[in-house]
């Protein structure tokens, strides 16, 4: 009777709490319905009177009910007393996306208590979202002013694309203390923003001449190319390296200028295209570089060697076979270092040996010796009693084969020189080193 009694009281406690549950569930939904239900005459008494949370609710609320009435009420509630609130109204006020609010979100972009940059971070991405150009000015001035929201500052700038750009550019050439930041917003506007930068490139300011071509590098528009190359031949160092560095960013779409500067550029101007060639390592670049190893300044003739070694085609290896003979020591190392790089260049030095050639044997020498081919000592003599210079000489001394050794003692009795010993390693070639 006792267990019959308890499992009673059980089902009645059972139905007692599934009756609490539902006037709970109902009652829940009654207030849930009686929020959803406010209008916006509602909502606007509650942004002006309620608690925070209150007003900020309302804010939420009116931003999200789409009814242009609430726009007066929720520009006010960008001076609430309250932090919290003025951002929830600037949030609605983008929602909403009336241009009357632009002024007064305008005036918020930067406030003394919004040290987090919260309010910042609002009112552009609000901006941003109302699209009003006439928010532009107001925009570029919080440009790089401490706190935070900077990134949305220039994403709302960046968003208006070719209308943002003549005062970014501005910004950017009189270095002013955002000028750093003007120079991201262009780089993010991107190819649009090249014909308002290009005129700076031939200012007589140097520094704004580097500011110019440091945005375009940054931006990588082709169209540039031709003028940013033109820039190589400068007398400025800062500028001709500014533009290397900017072509160099660019990469293979510089490639078609840069062939114009091999050809028509200064000295300086070819030996930096040549080097930027090299460092694209593009084919195109193949029979303008042999071309160039015909240049009158050894300099350009070494750089177009060092660019060609650097692509590796094997077309060529005929023209650097021929550079191996160059007046200049310098172009000549240049060269063999270039055929020893490549497969095909490696052969054709190795059959140089066979055909006696002892212009392309001097030039290659230290690839001769590294390589130690056997019985080539009476060739490699030959070279240097034809073409032989103090440098390489020095290092038939010094490589340790015994038989290079003598014809050097004897090349340098017979051109007046004194053989002297000092300590410490050889640093040149070795015989058979590889």
């Amino acid at each position: 009777m006792h267990r019959i009694q308890a499992s009673a009281h059980a089902k009645e406690i059972s139905r007692a709490n599934r009756t609490l549950v539902f006037i709970l569930l109902m009652l829940s939904a009654m207030l849930v319905s009686s929020c959803a239900e406010k209008t916006t005459s509602e909502l606007i008494d509650q942004l002006a009177s309620g608690d925070t949370q209150g007003r900020k609710d309302a804010a939420t609320q009116l931003g999200e009910a789409d009814d242009q009435t609430a726009v007066a009420p929720l520009i006010t509630a960008l001076d609430d007393k309250d932090l919290s609130v003025r951002v929830r109204a600037a949030g609605a006020l983008g929602h909403l996306k009336d241009p009357a609010a632009v002024a007064p979100l305008s005036l918020h972009l930067v406030t003394k208590d919004d040290t987090t940059g919260e309010l910042t971070r609002a009112a552009a991405l609000a901006l941003q979202e109302i699209g009003d150009p006439r928010a532009l000015d107001s925009l570029m001035a919080v440009v790089g002013v401490a706190g935070g929201g900077q990134g949305a500052v220039k994403s709302a700038i960046q968003s208006f694309g070719a209308a943002a750009i003549p005062s970014a550019v501005v910004q950017v050439m009189n270095s002013t203390g955002s000028s750093a930041q003007a120079a991201e917003i262009l780089a993010g506007i991107g190819a649009p923003a090249v014909d308002a930068i290009a005129p700076y490139l031939v200012s007589d300011n140097p520094s704004v001449c580097v500011k110019a071509l440091d945005l375009l590098g940054k931006i990588k528009d082709p169209r540039a190319a031709g003028p940013i190359a033109s820039l190589l031949s400068s007398d400025n160092p800062t500028v001709w390296a500014s533009a290397s560095k900017a072509l160099g960013a660019m990469g293979a779409p510089a490639v078609d200028a840069l062939l114009v500067a091999l050809t028509t550029g200064s000295d300086n101007g070819r030996i930096q295209a040549a080097a930027l060639l090299g460092t694209i390592r593009d084919p195109r670049a193949v029979d303008a570089l042999a071309a160039t190893l015909a240049h009158g300044n050894p300099a350009v003739r070494k750089s177009a060697v060092n660019a060609l070694g650097f692509i590796h085609d094997a077309r060529a290896v005929p023209s650097l076979i021929t550079v191996l003979g160059d007046q200049s020591e310098d172009v000549r190392w240049a060269a063999a270092d270039a055929l020893v790089a490549m497969p095909s260049g490696t052969e054709s030095l190795v059959a140089a040996i066979n055909s006696y050639s002892l212009e392309v044997i001097a030039g290659a020498y230290q690839f001769y010796i590294r390589k130690g081919i056997p019985g080539s000592e009476p060739v490699l003599n030959d070279a240097l009693d034809s073409f032989g210079y103090v440098t390489m000489a020095e290092d038939y001394l010094n490589c340790g084969n015994d038989k290079l050794e003598s014809a050097a003692e004897a090349w340098a009795s017979r051109n007046g020189y004194r053989i002297t010993h000092t300590w410490g390693s050889a640093t040149g070639p070795q015989w058979g080193s590889g």
